[in-house]
């Protein structure tokens, strides 16, 4: 089964499509292979934060507990914003 990916710009939409690799995967590589062959620019952006490989179980896990931890920290910060308004 192909997989195909739609990029659209403001004049134009490309579809382009590829197999699963060997390992029945879709490779990210094989995607910008496609990209770059159809003549798109890819940039790359440097991201601030934190990133994990969820590639195996274990790493989703680990990831789903940090989510869960950003998500306690921003909800006390919200109840302390929210109690600094409602004090002024």
């Amino acid at each position: 089964m192909s997989r195909c990916v739609e990029v659209a710009n403001r004049t134009r939409l490309v579809r382009l499509c590829y197999l699963p690799s060997d390992r029945g995967e879709y490779e990210l590589p094989d995607a910008i292979d496609l990209l770059i062959q159809s003549g798109r620019t890819i940039d790359a952006i440097r991201l601030d934060g934190w990133r994990i490989d969820v590639g195996f179980p274990e790493d989703r896990d680990r990831a789903e507990e940090r989510l869960d931890e950003l998500a306690e920290a921003d909800i006390e910060q919200q109840k302390f914003d929210d109690e600094a308004v409602v004090g002024r």
